[in-house]
């Protein structure tokens, strides 16, 4: 037997029926409770425990989130099946995951921190430095600092993405 298919049979399922009278709630907490032990079981750390109560922190949201979902679209008037929502979703949820591991791999909450703050220092400087003026008259400093090129590549990215969901998809399809 799997940890997983253990954790499952012995631990969520366990605690989702006997919580089943909160409805989504339970299930929220239940994975909560689960992820956490998952994390303790992986070691004796606290990035361990972090590690697994972000995962369970993520899926709760997630359960929470579920019925709220179809308004929330409907609100903002965005397209779930469009190209641009997946993409954005898949970069999102890669981010929360990629954030959750580094409590995993460090030897401490405080490397994790300190990991986190140094990863994602630069970007603000990066965004308020540049404005529209400085981009159209060639005046940008290219020394920026590290992640500068990464971020405008995502922003290509992005906006190719997004040109492709808004134009050039229905074309193609229409061509069929």
């Amino acid at each position: 037997i799997s940890f997983s298919r253990w954790i499952l049979d012995y631990i969520f399922k366990p605690l989702q029926m006997s919580w089943r009278n909160w409805g989504s709630w339970g299930t929220a907490i239940a994975l909560l409770v689960t992820f956490t032990i998952s994390g303790i079981w992986h070691g004796a750390s606290w990035g361990f425990v972090a590690w697994g109560m972000l995962h369970g922190i993520y899926l709760a949201i997630s359960v929470a989130y579920k019925p709220y979902q179809k308004k929330v679209h409907r609100f903002f008037k965005i397209d779930p099946k469009s190209i641009f929502h997946k993409v954005f979703c898949v970069f999102f949820i890669f981010n929360l995951v990629s954030l959750a591991w580094i409590f995993f791999r460090t030897s401490s909450i405080k490397d994790a921190f300190f990991c986190i703050k140094n990863i994602y220092e630069h970007i603000p400087v990066t965004l308020y430095k540049i404005s529209l003026d400085d981009f159209l008259s060639r005046k940008i400093d290219f020394s920026l600092g590290y992640g500068y090129y990464e971020l405008m590549l995502c922003v290509v990215f992005i906006v190719f993405i997004g040109f492709y969901d808004l134009y050039i998809k229905d074309r193609i399809l229409e061509a069929k």
